[in-house]
């Protein structure tokens, strides 16, 4: 029996996967260059964070800018001001969107749309980032025992709403979301690009966790 049916088949389950990563590759949104290979190309600049607690932010910046895969990164601390001297990206908007990674407060809220809180960042047992075979980007959020406990006393009708620094997703009824006890935040926008920087963006903060106290100045240099 002939094997071209087999290969056939084979192709249409893959070209999809094989966009998916044609997408992550070219997507003009903030793409960790770690995890693709590619070096860091844009600018070299000094992004000073002043804050009360700089030690504690020099850790949280150096986590941050390993994950979103900047140049080069080197810190200082000053006072009440940590330095963060490193090469940028490439992208663009460099100078206004990595500050502003690096420094969100990352504060998660799952909650019900009638503001009932069930569980925070504190509660998350694992962040991962996710690429659906249709080239849709997603967070995987795992909460442990004791959040699921709560998600799932509540009615089953009830519909569950991720926030993260003040920008919300829905992710569904109750009844319907945490397949393999994992919550699926899928941005909805107008453009795949943009779902694929909201969703990296996303697993970079709750993945290096929230900052450590409130940011009261940034600055960039070069």
């Amino acid at each position: 029996m002939s094997s071209s049916p087999t290969r056939s088949r084979l192709l249409m389950i893959a070209l999809p996967a094989l966009l998916a990563l044609a997408l992550l590759l070219s997507a003009g949104g903030l793409v960790v260059a770690g995890w693709i290979g590619r070096p860091a190309t844009g600018e070299r600049v000094s992004i000073a964070v002043r804050s009360s607690c700089a030690s504690d932010w020099e850790r949280q910046l150096a986590a941050r800018a390993d994950a979103i895969g900047l140049g080069e990164p080197s810190l200082s601390v000053a006072g009440d001001t940590v330095t963060l001297t490193a090469t940028l990206p490439g992208n663009d908007d460099d100078r206004q969107s990595v500050p502003a990674l690096l420094t969100a407060p990352g504060v998660l809220s799952l909650h019900l749309e009638d503001g009932q809180t069930l569980a925070s960042g504190a509660d998350l047992a694992e962040t991962r980032l996710s690429m659906s075979y249709m080239g849709r980007a997603s967070v995987i959020l795992r909460p442990g025992q004791a959040a699921w406990a709560r998600i799932r006393a509540v009615d089953p009708d009830a519909v569950l709403v991720a926030t993260l620094d003040g920008v919300s997703v829905t992710l569904g009824e109750v009844r319907r979301v945490g397949r393999d006890d994992e919550l699926h935040v899928q941005p909805s926008l107008a453009h795949s690009a943009d779902e694929l920087r909201m969703a990296v963006d996303w697993s970079i903060v709750l993945g290096t966790g929230p900052g450590p106290c409130a940011v009261t100045r940034t600055s960039v240099d070069g």
